[in-house]
């Protein structure tokens, strides 16, 4: 049985307006915020190389909640278990050295793909735990990329991220996960990735087979 077609083909709008920094993803630079947090906006990074570059060198001064213990430290073996490897797959290079960068400042492990074919392609090749995926690619846009994602791996998590307007009822009918539109909220988008990465695989189960299941609507900065 296909599981995602156990889904509904239409609810309402769940907005999930859950914190206030929000970055615009027309470029890479990664700054302090006021308040001590973190942000990613403004600037122009010559390149993909650029933007990790300036995180690392940012991620010195900045305080991340949750960052992995250092490296000297003992981890216990439930915390290497954890499942995180998360694929971007978005045709802007800056958007994913920008995603790279916060993920993995995160503890997160990041593949990238710059169109739909790739995209499917790395996650047949390195399965990940979690796809980000943007609709406006090249050969094979976001939602082609979906469809066949959802055929070879119906319960890999995909968190739609885009600026295309008027998509959140398609992601509800396709059953996505969750769905943002850009600009992306940070502290949002992150805690939307742990919270689906972390989710044990029976529960994922049980809540994507749910009748009453609806695509996840992430707050941005419109909410």
């Amino acid at each position: 049985m296909h599981i995602r077609t156990l889904k509904p083909d239409v609810f309402p709008r769940l907005p999930w307006d859950e914190g206030e920094i929000v970055a615009s993803f027309g470029a890479a630079d990664l700054i302090r915020h006021y308040d001590g947090g973190w942000e990613l906006q403004g600037g122009s990074p010559s390149d993909h190389a650029v933007a990790r570059e300036w995180c690392a060198h940012f991620q010195h001064d900045a305080t991340f909640p949750s960052l992995p213990l250092p490296v000297t430290a003992a981890q216990p073996e439930a915390a290497k278990a954890i499942h995180n490897r998360i694929l971007i797959a978005d045709d802007d290079a800056l958007v994913r050295g920008s995603l790279a960068a916060m993920l993995e400042s995160e503890g997160f492990v990041v593949d990238e793909a710059e169109n739909g074919i790739k995209a499917v392609t790395r996650a047949i090749e390195h399965a990940p735990d979690l796809v980000l995926l943007d609709l406006n690619m090249p050969h094979w846009d976001g939602w082609t990329a979906f469809s066949q994602l959802d055929r070879v791996t119906p319960l890999l998590p995909v968190i739609v991220i885009t600026a295309r307007p008027n998509q959140y009822q398609k992601a509800v009918r396709l059953g996505v996960d969750a769905f943002m539109e850009k600009p992306l909220n940070i502290p949002i988008l992150v805690r939307a990735i742990k919270n689906l990465t972390n989710e044990d695989q029976n529960r994922h189960v049980r809540r994507i087979t749910n009748r009453a299941f609806v695509t996840k609507l992430l707050g941005g900065s419109g909410s």
